[in-house]
Protein backbone atom coordinates (compact mmCIF):
# COMPACT_ATOMS: atom_id res chain seq x y z
CA UNK A 1 0.00 0.00 0.00
CA UNK A 2 2.74 2.22 0.45
CA UNK A 3 4.36 1.65 -2.51
CA UNK A 4 1.19 2.24 -4.26
CA UNK A 5 0.21 5.38 -2.79
CA UNK A 6 3.71 6.94 -2.96
CA UNK A 7 4.39 7.43 0.38
CA UNK A 8 7.33 4.73 0.20
CA UNK A 9 9.21 6.77 -2.14
CA UNK A 10 11.45 9.75 -2.50
CA UNK A 11 11.05 12.93 -4.46
CA UNK A 12 13.42 10.65 -6.59
CA UNK A 13 11.19 7.75 -6.84
CA UNK A 14 13.63 5.48 -4.56
CA UNK A 15 12.15 3.66 -1.81
CA UNK A 16 12.84 4.32 1.87
CA UNK A 17 14.91 2.78 4.43
CA UNK A 18 12.04 1.63 6.21
CA UNK A 19 10.37 0.15 3.39
CA UNK A 20 13.41 -1.62 2.18
CA UNK A 21 13.86 -3.42 5.65
CA UNK A 22 10.13 -4.44 5.69
CA UNK A 23 10.95 -5.94 1.99
CA UNK A 24 13.61 -8.10 2.95
CA UNK A 25 13.00 -11.95 3.49
CA UNK A 26 14.23 -14.17 6.03
CA UNK A 27 14.49 -17.88 5.54
CA UNK A 28 12.45 -18.86 7.64
CA UNK A 29 9.72 -16.37 6.31
CA UNK A 30 10.56 -17.10 2.81
CA UNK A 31 7.72 -19.33 2.01
CA UNK A 32 4.55 -17.20 3.61
CA UNK A 33 6.16 -14.04 2.62
CA UNK A 34 7.36 -15.28 -0.92
CA UNK A 35 3.67 -16.67 -1.70
CA UNK A 36 2.34 -12.72 0.23
CA UNK A 37 4.31 -11.39 -2.92
CA UNK A 38 3.39 -13.19 -5.47
CA UNK A 39 0.02 -11.83 -4.47
CA UNK A 40 0.53 -8.63 -4.30
CA UNK A 41 2.91 -8.63 -7.83
CA UNK A 42 0.08 -10.61 -9.55
CA UNK A 43 -2.46 -7.32 -7.90
CA UNK A 44 -0.18 -4.95 -9.83
CA UNK A 45 0.09 -7.01 -12.63
CA UNK A 46 -4.04 -6.47 -12.89
CA UNK A 47 -3.55 -2.36 -11.99
CA UNK A 48 -1.28 -1.93 -14.73
CA UNK A 49 -3.31 -3.55 -17.10
CA UNK A 50 -6.11 -1.29 -16.04
CA UNK A 51 -3.89 1.89 -16.25
CA UNK A 52 -2.28 0.21 -20.00
CA UNK A 53 -6.42 0.09 -21.56
CA UNK A 54 -7.14 3.78 -19.71
CA UNK A 55 -4.41 4.75 -21.75
CA UNK A 56 -5.04 3.32 -24.74
CA UNK A 57 -8.89 4.18 -24.41
CA UNK A 58 -7.56 8.17 -23.65
CA UNK A 59 -4.93 8.38 -26.59
CA UNK A 60 -8.18 6.60 -28.82
CA UNK A 61 -10.13 9.82 -27.75
CA UNK A 62 -7.46 12.20 -27.91
CA UNK A 63 -6.82 10.74 -31.71
CA UNK A 64 -10.35 11.45 -32.57
CA UNK A 65 -10.57 15.17 -31.14
CA UNK A 66 -7.33 15.02 -32.94
CA UNK A 67 -8.73 14.43 -36.36
CA UNK A 68 -12.16 16.22 -35.66
CA UNK A 69 -10.03 19.85 -34.91
CA UNK A 70 -8.10 19.12 -38.04
CA UNK A 71 -10.75 18.72 -40.44
CA UNK A 72 -12.56 21.74 -38.72
CA UNK A 73 -9.18 23.61 -39.68
CA UNK A 74 -9.57 22.48 -43.28
CA UNK A 75 -13.05 23.28 -43.56
CA UNK A 76 -12.30 26.69 -42.31
CA UNK A 77 -9.65 27.08 -44.36
CA UNK A 78 -10.91 25.96 -47.50
CA UNK A 79 -14.22 28.21 -47.18
CA UNK A 80 -11.45 31.25 -46.45
CA UNK A 81 -9.97 30.50 -49.71
CA UNK A 82 -13.18 29.71 -51.64
CA UNK A 83 -14.44 32.72 -50.66
CA UNK A 84 -11.77 34.55 -50.69
CA UNK A 85 -11.36 35.96 -47.15
CA UNK A 86 -7.91 36.78 -45.61
CA UNK A 87 -8.97 37.29 -42.35
CA UNK A 88 -11.69 36.83 -39.52
CA UNK A 89 -12.03 38.51 -36.06
CA UNK A 90 -14.25 37.85 -33.38
CA UNK A 91 -13.83 39.63 -29.61
CA UNK A 92 -11.32 37.47 -28.39
CA UNK A 93 -10.32 35.23 -31.18
CA UNK A 94 -9.18 36.02 -34.91
CA UNK A 95 -7.63 33.60 -37.46
CA UNK A 96 -5.56 35.26 -40.58
CA UNK A 97 -4.27 32.69 -43.66
CA UNK A 98 -1.00 33.16 -44.19
CA UNK A 99 1.09 31.74 -47.23
CA UNK A 100 4.23 30.22 -46.62
CA UNK A 101 6.51 27.61 -48.65
CA UNK A 102 7.99 23.93 -48.70
CA UNK A 103 9.81 21.60 -50.65
CA UNK A 104 8.08 19.09 -52.05
CA UNK A 105 9.91 15.67 -53.14
CA UNK A 106 8.30 13.89 -55.42
CA UNK A 107 10.95 11.85 -56.94
CA UNK A 108 13.55 11.02 -54.27
CA UNK A 109 15.78 8.93 -57.15
CA UNK A 110 16.59 12.00 -59.17
CA UNK A 111 18.06 13.90 -56.54
CA UNK A 112 21.57 14.78 -57.13
CA UNK A 113 23.00 13.53 -53.97
CA UNK A 114 24.48 16.70 -53.04
CA UNK A 115 20.39 16.73 -51.35
CA UNK A 116 20.43 13.84 -50.03
CA UNK A 117 21.21 13.20 -46.08
CA UNK A 118 21.98 9.71 -45.11
CA UNK A 119 21.07 8.15 -41.58
CA UNK A 120 22.59 5.31 -40.60
CA UNK A 121 21.97 3.04 -37.20
CA UNK A 122 23.98 0.55 -35.71
CA UNK A 123 23.20 -1.64 -32.90
CA UNK A 124 24.37 -4.96 -32.49
CA UNK A 125 22.79 -8.28 -33.89
CA UNK A 126 21.81 -10.54 -30.59
CA UNK A 127 20.33 -13.33 -32.19
CA UNK A 128 23.83 -13.63 -34.52
CA UNK A 129 26.55 -13.23 -31.72
CA UNK A 130 24.17 -15.84 -29.64
CA UNK A 131 24.31 -18.20 -32.16
CA UNK A 132 27.84 -17.70 -32.65
CA UNK A 133 28.95 -17.95 -28.94
CA UNK A 134 26.96 -21.34 -28.88
CA UNK A 135 28.53 -22.89 -31.96
CA UNK A 136 31.99 -22.12 -29.77
CA UNK A 137 32.94 -18.89 -31.28
CA UNK A 138 34.52 -15.75 -29.13
CA UNK A 139 33.45 -13.07 -30.19
CA UNK A 140 35.25 -10.14 -28.31
CA UNK A 141 32.89 -7.43 -26.64
CA UNK A 142 30.16 -10.02 -25.98
CA UNK A 143 29.15 -12.96 -24.11
CA UNK A 144 26.50 -14.77 -22.77
CA UNK A 145 24.92 -14.43 -19.28
CA UNK A 146 22.99 -16.77 -17.20
CA UNK A 147 19.89 -14.68 -16.12
CA UNK A 148 18.14 -15.90 -13.04
CA UNK A 149 14.01 -15.38 -13.91
CA UNK A 150 11.01 -15.56 -11.81
CA UNK A 151 7.49 -16.25 -12.99
CA UNK A 152 4.58 -16.40 -11.43
CA UNK A 153 2.01 -18.69 -12.54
Amino acid sequence: NLLESGEATDENGEINEVVIEQLQISQAELEQKGINYCYAIKELDNKLDNYKSEIARLNANKKQIENAQERMKNALKDAMVEFGIEKLEGKTISVKLTKSKSVDVYDMTSLPTDFHRQKITIEPDKVAIKEAINNGQVIEGAHLKENINLRIK
